[in-house]
């Protein structure tokens, strides 16, 4: 076994322990939200105030309703769409949750239609974290490979800027495993 299988063994690994651990975080961010909710409706019952007097009841909201129009996507899927009609549904909530970025942030995760050049598979609606960037390119993890190793050795890929085919629309951490419940993925060959 080579060198860089090694490695790409190890970003496989790697990959999987991200899903998991992010997804542990958006656990943990909903028991949150539920506490700080529980706790409010409790003094404001105690204390006959009403709920939105209260610092900081505003945001949980906030939280709660983005959370849940992502899961609810995730959830209530339609069926027999092709991954450009899901990605499209994807982006337009994404767009209403004001996620489009102007720019990208290193460990950020964004989604994005891509056209490749180079004779390979890739990923025509990638969801990748950045970890790094510069001139013309960026490079990141693309979550979709981890559910189709047998298409790529590694799932790090470098894009072209001038490739990217739409807005970059940015996914929080804890929204990722809900994100990748919708079937976006589609990879395509380019033959040499």
């Amino acid at each position: 076994m080579g060198l860089f299988s090694n490695i790409a063994i190890g970003a496989w690994k790697t990959l999987g322990k991200i899903v998991s651990f992010f997804g542990k975080l958006s656990d943990a961010k909903r028991r949150k939200i539920k506490q700080d909710e529980e706790r409010i409706l409790d003094l404001a019952q105690k204390q006959g105030r009403d709920l939105t007097t209260f610092p900081g009841f505003t945001t949980i909201q906030d939280e709660k309703e983005k959370i849940n129009k992502l899961e609810e996507l995730s959830k209530n899927i339609p069926s027999n769409y092709d991954p450009n009609s899901y990605f499209q549904l994807l982006t337009a909530t994404l767009a209403r949750m004001d996620r489009t970025a102007d720019s990208l942030k290193m460990n950020g995760i964004y989604t994005f239609k891509y056209i490749a050049k180079t004779p390979e598979w890739y990923d025509l609606n990638p969801v990748v974290m950045i970890t790094d960037a510069g001139g013309g390119y960026f490079q990141g993890l693309n979550f979709h490979w981890r559910d189709a190793a047998g298409y790529v050795e590694s799932p790090f890929r470098k894009y072209r800027l001038d490739r990217v085919q739409s807005k970059f629309y940015e996914i929080k951490n804890d929204e990722l495993n809900y994100v990748l419940k919708i079937p976006t993925f589609y990879p395509v060959r380019i033959s040499k």
